[in-house]
């Protein structure tokens, strides 16, 4: 194997690999949904498109680069588990709003025949409700949504991930 073709395939290696983890952590933790984390994402990529912009010619790193963009771009819209669509509620989720409000927040990201299962809501005392993604299922049992009213309007929201 040509020298050439060794740096290709270690190139190729290190990009999957970086998009490897990319995938799992938006897996774990739906991190491709926080901007910090892209960036050092992306920086690993330019890494490797600097490098190959060193050892090759411009017409292969722009199509590594290009590659490498467009599956940063895709991890960012794909949902590989419900912590996604977990998070995206939370975010949704605004001071002022009504329990009427909040559950129809809740249906719009986890409808019925929906994708994931709906999380389960449970409300200890009439100036709080507790949402749990999924308490059947291990991996996501301890991702948490702490909602507090006064007067029946959200006040405060805290999120606790697993």
């Amino acid at each position: 194997m040509s020298a050439a073709r060794k740096r290709h395939v270690l190139l190729c290696t290190y990009l999957a690999f970086v998009v490897a983890l990319t995938f799992l952590f938006d897996y774990r933790a739906a991190l491709t949904l926080e901007w910090p984390f892209l960036m050092m994402a992306g920086l690993l990529g330019v890494f490797a498109i600097v490098l190959c912009w060193r050892f090759f010619k411009i017409r292969t790193s722009i199509v590594y680069a290009v590659a490498f963009i467009l599956v940063l771009a895709i991890a960012r819209v794909v949902e590989v588990s419900p912590v996604k669509q977990f998070k995206l509620l939370y975010s949704s989720l605004q001071p002022g709003f009504d329990r009427s409000q909040v559950e129809d927040v809740l249906k719009s990201h986890f409808p019925n025949k929906g994708q994931y299962k709906r999380p389960s809501a449970s409300s200890p005392d009439e100036n709080s409700l507790i949402l749990v993604l999924d308490e059947n299922d291990d991996r996501y049992n301890s991702e948490i949504i702490l909602i507090s009213f006064e007067r029946g309007r959200i006040t405060t929201k805290a999120y606790y991930p697993d």
